[in-house]
């Protein structure tokens, strides 16, 4: 029966006993080194006041190169930044209508490293080069074929830091699909516009997306809001079917067909493995999902 109050009578004393050692090595490393203890002090407490400082610049390759094109994403402190999540969408901006393109190249991990909400930490000073994804030319070819406009690329990134829990930060480009280049939306003559056109776009819509579909055949490309059904002409003609059933006989003629839009397969997260988008110009032409083992993004 005496046993339990002496139990709780060690752990008090231990408890006791740890503190004194924590404070008495607090004290030694103040006396030898004060200036070291007040550094510390002094950046705990700027990282505690202040958001850290991050900035995505794109470095283009030579002669338009896009395959040595990428960008320069870097956490320039004070403090790090944790529970990272960057991700990319692209917009097309017309003369009175914006819309998502969430099949062009674009950067965005479906997980990473089991996570389907956190690439990791980015430690004050780290440094992450992102490169474009292969075929990049080859898909802004195709869609400049049907449409016209300004491309605005909109990265997010999101996080924990010390000074602000809810971290994050915008970065906003305008694409030049002849140069492989991504322009500050800054430094570029009406960028302001194109970045308040986008926002009102994400706040208010009305939405209006343009995906790539295709169909099973060699027939593929870009559409704008496009159906499910769809039938064929006899040129062979593929029409978009926006009504309610089948599309009627003689129109079709009996040759309705399904489209098939690119979505990322489920999939149930490995811990050390990462699936993100991509594009392809192998044996099947257009947006792609690629897996891997995560080692850094």
């Amino acid at each position: 029966m005496q046993d339990k109050p002496h139990k709780e009578y060690l752990w008090k004393w231990s408890v006791v006993v740890a503190l004194i050692i924590g404070v008495l090595t607090l004290i030694g490393i103040y006396i030898i080194n004060p200036e070291c203890y007040q550094k510390k002090i002094a950046q705990k407490q700027l990282e505690y006041g202040v958001k850290p400082s991050v900035s995505l610049s794109f470095e283009p390759g030579k002669e338009f190169d896009c395959e040595s094109s990428y960008f320069l994403l870097k956490n320039q402190g004070p403090g790090r930044i944790e529970r990272v999540w960057l991700v990319e969408s692209v917009f097309l901006v017309e003369s009175d209508s914006v819309h998502e393109c969430p099949d062009l190249p674009h950067f965005e991990y479906y997980h990473f490293e089991g996570s389907l909400r956190s690439m990791g930490v980015l430690e004050a000073g780290d440094k992450k080069q992102i490169h474009l994804a292969p075929c990049w030319r080859k898909a802004m070819d195709l869609f400049f074929q049907k449409y016209s406009g300004k491309l605005v690329s909109r990265f997010t990134l999101t996080g924990n830091a010390l000074a602000k829990p809810d971290f994050n930060v915008e970065f906003f480009f305008v694409i030049d699909p002849l140069h492989c280049d991504y322009i500050s939306a800054d430094n570029y003559i009406g960028g302001e516009k194109l970045i308040k056109a986008v926002k009102a776009y994400i706040s208010s819509g009305p939405r209006s997306i343009i995906r790539w579909i295709y169909f099973k055949g060699p027939a593929y490309g870009f559409f704008k809001n496009p159906p499910k059904l769809w039938y064929t002409t006899p040129d062979s003609d593929y029409i978009p079917w926006y009504g309610r059933g089948l599309p009627p006989y003689e129109l079709s003629r009996g040759m309705a067909v399904r489209s098939f839009f690119f979505d990322p397969y489920l999939f149930f997260p490995n811990k050390d493995s990462f699936a993100k988008f991509t594009w392809s110009c192998d044996s099947v032409v257009g947006p792609a999902a690629v897996m891997g083992v995560a080692t850094s993004w």
